[in-house]
């Protein structure tokens, strides 16, 4: 279970405007030694400010986790669902994500293309636990999207390990990659005729395709049987019609960050 909590809150830390995740983490049902798990933890981060990745700003990050032995679990990190596996190896179910609203720059505002709302995302996630240091990660969500359509669907698949250096020391990582639909990656990335002539960008036309990819590192120390810190960041490279669009300046962006947690 120790070695799990921290990545509930690695995973939010990497996730700009304290948006759900890309994959839902949580404990197996098995490892649970209470009824009702919690834990609450409060950070800061430096992360892109604008989507175009042309600014960075420093933000707290105020996280929080509570996961039943019924299956439900709600988080700042996964979200609200319901793991429904009992087999320690697997988890699987149904969760309700969030995408934070998203600016595309500082001189595109209001309604030009890339700028998008807050959306609630639902959809189904899949995690197999390999051994004690390697898992695959997966998820599949919908809702995201621009003008009340939310008809953007994504799909998720990554690799993580983890390795326990001694009882105070462990660190992680997740290597993952992420597919959109057309929708999706015409409302986040691409330039409608009535949008270039007002935003001064070149029209732009996407597919579905891949997004982006992704590396997440991160260590965590316990500091004593309730409290532990982390450190990390992650790199995010967007690819194929993502990556070549008008709307993207910084083809890397960067989070790095820093949390202390509580662990009840």
């Amino acid at each position: 279970m120790k070695k799990i909590l921290p990545l509930l809150l690695m995973a939010l830390a990497l996730n700009a405007q304290a948006q759900t995740a890309d994959f839902v983490e949580i404990i197996p049902t098995q490892y649970l030694q209470k009824d009702l798990t919690a834990s609450v933890g409060l950070g800061i981060a430096s992360l892109p400010k604008y989507a175009d990745g042309s600014k960075q700003e420093i933000l707290p990050l105020p996280v929080f986790n509570l996961q039943w032995k019924s299956g439900v679990f709600f988080s700042s990190v996964s979200g609200f669902g319901y793991n429904f596996s009992a087999n320690p190896n697997w988890q699987y179910g149904m969760r309700l994500g969030l995408l934070a609203y998203q600016e595309q720059s500082a001189r595109n505002r209001d309604n030009g293309p890339g700028n998008t709302p807050t959306s609630l995302t639902p959809g189904v996630f899949a995690n197999y636990l390999i051994d004690q240091h390697f898992s695959i990660l997966t998820s599949l969500s919908s809702g995201a999207g621009i003008n009340n359509k939310h008809n953007g669907n994504f799909a998720s698949i990554g690799g993580r390990y983890i390795d326990r250096i001694d009882d105070k020391n462990r660190i992680f990582a997740v290597l993952s990659t992420t597919w959109a639909n057309g929708q999706y990656m015409q409302d986040f990335y691409g330039v409608t005729p009535q949008q270039a002539s007002t935003y001064n960008f070149p029209v732009y036309d996407t597919n579905a395709g891949m997004l982006k990819v992704k590396l997440s590192l991160g260590w965590d120390y316990t500091i004593n049987k309730n409290w532990s810190m982390i450190v990390g960041g992650s790199v995010t490279h967007p690819l194929g019609d993502a990556g070549s669009s008008p709307l993207v300046s910084d083809k890397n962006q960067v989070v790095v960050y820093s949390a202390a947690y509580y662990r009840f």
